[in-house]
């Protein structure tokens, strides 16, 4: 698929290319929707630059199953030897959890507290998990 293309050529351009990686990190790029925006609300920031794009690939597709692994690999060249990407990737937080019909067999859940943090409970499990 073309994202996939796209993720591949982000990553090449990147690699050891200290200007296409600050790139990365400085160009904008602009909401579709309002409810994409609300995401990102809980940040110090409501700017969605193209390393945070980049970061949304790495999630599993069904449509595209090369995509996260094609995401992998351009983000560790958006970051290699570029501490300011990284600090940028340091200070994101999880903000909703992914649920796979994978962790379902197993019988797990993924949870994200107020706080941020992430933990895997069992999915029958009653704990309230916005402590």
């Amino acid at each position: 698929k073309m994202i996939t293309v796209l993720v591949r050529l982000c990553g090449n351009l990147c690699y050891q290319c200290r200007q296409n990686q600050d790139s990365m990190r400085t160009i904008l790029v602009p909401f579709a929707h309002e409810k994409e925006k609300a995401v990102l609300q809980h940040t110090d920031s409501t700017e969605r630059t193209a390393l945070h794009v980049l970061l949304s690939c790495t999630s599993f597709s069904y449509g595209c199953f090369t995509l996260r692994e094609w995401a992998i690999v351009a983000v560790r060249n958006v970051l290699d030897n570029n501490e300011e990407n990284q600090k940028l990737v340091e200070k994101l937080e999880a903000q909703q959890p992914v649920s796979t019909p994978e962790l379902q067999k197993m019988g797990v859940k993924v949870d994200v507290t107020k706080k941020g943090e992430v933990r895997v409970l069992q999915a029958n499990s009653t704990k309230n998990s916005h402590e």
